[in-house]
């Protein structure tokens, strides 16, 4: 509670702690508060910057995304979208029409965007609204100087949405490449570079028209990395880093 008596915290075993009957309380030095339950001891760190949010009910699924947006935080899982309003301690609510397998988001002409099974969404505050119904949205990338387009990354290769009027639509598939596409970063020369989960790394060049791939060029073990698994892609300080179980590249 707060001085005035109004609930800031409720903490039960939903929650985290290992039984709801508490019968003993002791704040340490660090002001860590330590109690003694009915089935055993938790402590809770009072001065942590983190709140930890347990699903054991499974209603959330698997977490792949989250981002905070118009003052509500939405989580993207396994089992579709969930928002609740930022700060507060409501449970997480789930967003119809979204049910399924949740992959990314972003934020773009302050317009949320995500990327779905089903395709992709645009958010609205509670309201999801399909604008392409290609499966398996699994990266959106904005296009630096091209505010009115978008690439998508999905299952089969790379996609273009545009804004036409006032919403967004598919404008073209890019002619030439096929592959599963997830992890993607753009260079400073508008090439992008993909990870694939299982065979390595493309380099891909695009025409000016962004609608067909000008060259690929692919590397995996046989062309310095150690792996050709996992590779993830990291943009940091103007620089393309590779990161891998065998390190950094």
């Amino acid at each position: 509670l707060d001085k005035n008596g109004d609930l800031l915290l409720q903490l039960n075993q939903e929650k985290g702690l290992n039984n709801n009957t508490v019968l003993t309380m002791l704040e340490d030095r660090d002001q860590n508060l330590w109690l003694g339950l009915d089935n055993g001891i938790s402590v809770v760190n009072m001065n942590s910057p983190f709140s930890v949010f347990n699903d054991f009910k499974g209603e959330l699924g698997s977490v792949y995304t989250s981002v905070i947006f118009n003052d509500n935080l939405y989580l993207g899982t396994n089992q579709g979208l969930f928002y609740k309003k930022l700060g507060s301690n409501n449970d997480f609510d789930f967003i119809d029409g979204t049910d399924g397998q949740v992959w990314c988001f972003r934020i773009h002409d302050n317009t949320l965007f995500c990327g779905h099974n089903k395709g992709t969404f645009i958010v609205k505050n509670t309201v999801a609204t399909l604008i392409t119904d290609v499966m398996g949205t699994m990266e959106i990338k904005s296009v630096e100087g091209k505010q009115n387009i978008l690439i998508q990354g999905y299952y089969n290769g790379l996609n273009v949405i545009e804004k036409y009027k006032d919403t967004w639509r598919l404008r073209n598939k890019i002619v030439g490449f096929k592959e599963s596409s997830r992890m993607m970063h753009f260079d400073k020369d508008e090439s992008i570079w993909m990870s694939h989960g299982f065979k390595g790394v493309f380099h891909i060049t695009l025409n000016e028209a962004f609608d067909r791939v000008a060259d690929v060029k692919f590397y995996n073990s046989k062309h310095g990395f150690e792996t050709d698994f996992g590779i993830n892609i990291s943009y940091i300080q103007d620089q393309i880093v590779f990161f891998s179980s065998e390190g950094a590249f």
